[in-house]
Order: C-alpha cells, then sequence, then structure tokens
C-alpha cells in the first residue's frame, strides 16, 4: 500500500508501519524481524529501538530519582516546620 506523496522502499527492505502514535505521526520499522528494529521518528530519523528503550528507561529512573528528592525535600521541610512550632510552644510554656 502506498501513500500519496511516498516513495516506494527499494526491494527487499524489510519495512512495516505500525499503529499511529499518540502524537498521529505514524512510526516505520525497518528490519521488522531482526533483533534491534530500526524505527524511523521524524526529527530523530532511523534510531534504534533498543536505544529508545534503554533512553526510556532511563528517563523514567530519573523522574522516579526527582520525584523522591522532591518527596524528601517536603519531608525535610515539614519537618522543619514541626521543629519550629515545637520549639515556639516550649518558649511560650516556660515564660
Amino acid at each position: 500500500v502506498e501513500e500519496a506523496g511516498v516513495e516506494p522502499e527499494a526491494e527487499g527492505a524489510d519495512v512495516e508501519l505500525e499503529a499511529e502514535e499518540p502524537d498521529g505521526v505514524p512510526e516505520a520499522v525497518i528490519g521488522a524481524g531482526s533483533k534491534d528494529r530500526l524505527i524511523y521518528r521524524p526529527l530523530l530519523g532511523l534510531v534504534p529501538k533498543g536505544r529508545l528503550l534503554r533512553d526510556l528507561e532511563a528517563l523514567c529512573k530519573q523522574e522516579r530519582i526527582r520525584e523522591a528528592e522532591l518527596e524528601t525535600s517536603r519531608t525535610e521541610i515539614a519537618l522543619l516546620a514541626s521543629g519550629a512550632k515545637i520549639g515556639k510552644i516550649e518558649r511560650n510554656t516556660s515564660s
């Protein structure tokens, strides 16, 4: 199946179009039968699927770390605020 304005692939090329991505841009997979498929994405060009997955996993890991650090900061702020309140109460009761 050819789309208007799209050049046919060279003979023997293993190309498969997957379902449209949420951004509305279809993903072309080259070498669909190979172990590390190449995926064509606009602005990226041909990228090994394994590399995309590793990059995605690394980004998810970084996001989990940021969330944990943010939660730690919130906890530290809450503890400091509690400590300040306790100090204020102690000063008021000792007066």
